[in-house]
């Protein structure tokens, strides 16, 4: 199944108390081949909100996929800091396309407001829904308000266990682990074909602060084989084991990964190759650390050989282990991700962040939305619509909009952009170093 993101709204986080949106495409479609655009770049001062746009997409990957969100200890701190300090709450709305049999392409969007009310967080109201296009009837799967379901489609699809745990958890969430973990689609066969593109657009979301980050949360655990008897799921299995197969950077592997483990060192290898061509080869040792009857897990260590000598991975420049990690992330864009990354330029030489983004635009099957300080992409992304926003200190996003024959760059440095008045010269750090700065 194709999904592609057109819009992405949200409000409330951090410093975002008025509602922003990020958009890729404001057109109706007919093919996917119309979508011309898969990557949007988001500049801004420090302290603009950037990064709190990635912990939006990320806490709302959690919201769609994991059922115990709002009853984790660390999930509500993580909330609490998230939560923009004049807001009561923190609103989602976007609106994504899928193609849901070839040539058929439907429009489907998904609301939902976390609430913060007498000290906890809840989940205010929902709402997935879909339609043939912009300004079709629009099609209620479900909705709920405060905790309650007031609109569904078929009619009494759900289950009495779920009715006390719509204010904890999404209901996306509550289906998918009696599907995917239970297995059990009694009753459901009429409804979780329609509301199947949810599960396949949560599954392909990936919100990223850190690619040395490897908590990566896999909700569909079941192997593809094993579920290959419930069709109507296929195609969701098949993506999220596409997507899965390849993260194994994290140290821990089992033997039956081994083989797969061994092929994605040899990509990285011709990966990294492309960065410092002096590379001879990656290779690793293991050690057995579990064995216990038919499972045997092994630590590895990863090295980087050169000619004459060979260094630990975790010994390496701070960038070679920057781009290390972005080839399993770049990896699940290629396979159809939406893949959220912040400060995507961290360590990584302009030349190369240009061709990186090149090749995303040219190639890759998924889409990218990164933060970025580094202006030297700006003239390829200035190509395409809606690839180029701009945030300010107090919230307002602004898409690029070609001024005169300024580039975008002079335009930005030049503080030219709408409420991004850069006002600051050389002379302003005047005083500041001395002792006696005011």
């Amino acid at each position: 199944m194709r999904i592609f993101l057109r819009d992405f709204k949200i409000q409330g986080v951090k410093n975002l108390k008025a509602p922003i949106e990020l958009t890729f495409a404001n057109k109706e479609v007919k093919s996917f081949d119309e979508l011309d655009n898969n990557v949007k770049a988001i500049y801004g001062p420090n302290g603009s909100g950037k990064t709190a746009i990635i912990y939006a997409l990320s806490t709302l990957k959690y919201v769609l996929m994991n059922p115990n969100f709002l009853q984790d200890s660390q999930t509500l701190r993580t909330l609490a800091t998230l939560l923009n300090k004049e807001s009561e709450s923190i609103d989602f709305h976007l609106n994504f396309f899928a193609e849901v049999s070839k040539g058929k392409i439907l429009l489907y969007t998904y609301e939902t407001q976390i609430k913060y009310a007498q000290g906890r967080f809840f989940l205010n109201r929902e709402k997935y829904s879909y339609r043939a296009h912009e300004y079709a009837k629009e099609n209620i799967l479900l909705k709920t308000e405060h905790g309650k379901i007031v609109e569904q489609f078929p009619n009494e699809v759900t289950d009495r266990e779920f009715l006390n745990l719509l204010d904890k958890s999404s209901f996306l969430s509550l289906l998918g682990e009696r599907v995917f973990v239970h297995e059990d689609v009694s009753g459901l066969e009429e409804f979780v074909p329609l509301i199947a593109p949810f599960f396949t657009f949560a599954e392909r979301l990936l919100a990223i602060l850190d690619t040395r980050d490897t908590k990566f949360t896999l909700f569909f655990r079941k192997r593809e084989e094993h579920l290959k008897e419930a069709h109507m799921f296929s195609d969701i299995i098949t993506s999220a084991a596409s997507l899965h197969e390849d993260r194994f950077n994290f140290r821990r592997i089992h033997r039956d990964e081994l083989a797969l483990y061994k092929q994605t060192l040899k990509q990285k290898e011709a990966f990294l190759k492309i960065f410092k061509p002096n590379i001879k080869r990656l290779s690793y040792e293991k050690k057995l650390v579990l064995a216990r009857g038919d499972n045997e897990y092994y630590d590895v260590n990863e090295y980087i050989e050169y000619e004459h000598y060979k260094i630990d991975l975790e010994l390496e420049s701070v960038g070679i282990k920057k781009i290390y990690d972005l080839f399993d992330v770049l990896k699940r864009l290629n396979n159809g991700a939406i893949l959220a990354l912040d400060e995507l330029d961290t360590h990584i030489n302009d030349v190369y962040l240009v061709k990186l983004i090149e090749y995303v635009m040219k190639y890759a099957k998924g889409q990218l939305i990164f933060t970025t300080h580094n202006a030297s992409p700006m003239d390829l992304l200035k190509t395409k619509k809606n690839a180029l926003d701009f945030l300010s200190i107090s919230g307002t996003l602004t898409p690029w909009t070609q001024i005169g024959n300024y580039s975008p760059a002079n335009v930005y440095h030049r503080g030219m952009i709408k409420k991004l008045p850069f006002n600051v010269t050389a002379e302003s750090f005047i005083g500041v170093f001395t002792s006696d700065a005011k």
